[in-house]
């Protein structure tokens, strides 16, 4: 905002001579609404970069997505089955041991191939799980700088003066934020902010309250993410408020996105194991399974006839 300089009276006649013109003051305008908006897309894709380094991982899991006539789960099925015909084929002949051979061998392949399938998923769930602990580093730094910023902020305009680049400093640290985890924000008439994640408060004037992690669900090695919102209190579980930011991404990576494959694998292994058994328990002259284990981790071709003999 510009002001005029003291005039000069005209010695020689009427009027006033200008002297021009100084900065009364620096006035920090902002538009509220592109602020929110501009954090809410900074939340989206913070999420989708980490789901789509997740599905990165995926593909290096599954190779028949982007080859689907190449080595992976589908062509050792197609040669699985196509061993149990040969098979078929040749039933009650001089030429049958040696097929039966290769059904076990081509069958172990499939075995081999989801335990280690399934493997490879919980190492990529024990990766997210773990590149979670810097993401909730950062978020308690940079809510402990929102706090310390609005302590100064408050300070500053209690004087009367306007903290502008403190008021800069602070929108950096909430787009960085945004882009770690979902937030709220709303400001006070004293110049403060607060900032919630779905009604649980992150900051308040100046003190702010750190996630922490909390142990899983029973028999799960997957932390949740706890939320120190009272003093002296036990972290609050907000694991399920947390929607959008890097944060988020990496528990729905975890969470559904890995897990659902896991379980249509485990689904795959456990219907594997209970058709094939059905029907060759009631050709075996004994009974025995053909194959053992309940789903993809602990698939494996029953050991008794490993040389072809008992099929």
């Amino acid at each position: 905002n510009l002001s005029a300089t003291t005039p000069i009276n005209n010695m020689y006649g009427a009027g006033q001579l200008g002297t021009g013109s100084y900065v009364s003051r620096v006035e920090r305008i902002r538009d509220i609404y592109l602020d929110r908006q501009i954090r809410t897309e900074l939340e989206n894709m913070g999420k989708w970069e980490m789901l789509a380094k997740t599905y990165q991982n995926l593909k290096a899991v599954f190779p028949e997505v982007d080859n689907p006539t190449g080595p992976g789960l589908q062509k050792q099925l197609d040669e699985m089955w196509s061993a149990w015909e040969a098979l078929a084929a040749v039933a009650g002949t001089s030429d049958a041991a040696a097929k039966k051979g290769v059904v076990y061998e081509k069958a172990a392949g499939v075995a081999e191939m989801l335990n280690l399938r399934s493997s490879l998923l919980t190492n990529i769930q024990i990766d997210l799980n773990s590149e979670m602990r810097p993401v909730l580093d950062r978020i308690n730094n940079l809510t402990s700088q929102l706090a310390e910023l609005n302590k100064s902020i408050v300070s500053i305009q209690g004087m009367g003066q306007d903290p502008n680049d403190l008021l800069d400093k602070r929108e950096v640290a909430l787009k960085n934020l945004s882009e770690l985890i979902n937030i709220n924000v709303a400001e006070k008439s004293d110049g403060s902010i607060y900032v919630q994640v779905k009604g649980h408060m992150l900051v308040s004037e100046g003190k702010n309250n750190e996630l922490t992690f909390l142990g899983g669900e029973k028999d799960s090695k997957f932390e949740r993410i706890g939320l120190y919102e009272y003093q002296g209190g036990r972290p609050v579980d907000i694991t399920d408020k947390i929607v959008n930011g890097q944060l988020a991404g990496l528990i729905y990576g975890r969470d559904t996105v890995v897990h659902g494959y896991q379980v249509q694998l485990d689904n795959l292994a456990h219907s594997l194991i209970t058709v094939v058994n059905k029907f060759h328990q009631a050709a075996d002259p004994v009974g025995r399974q053909f194959f053992v284990g309940e789903k993809a981790t602990s698939i494996g071709v029953n050991q008794q006839l490993q040389n072809g003999t008992y099929i």
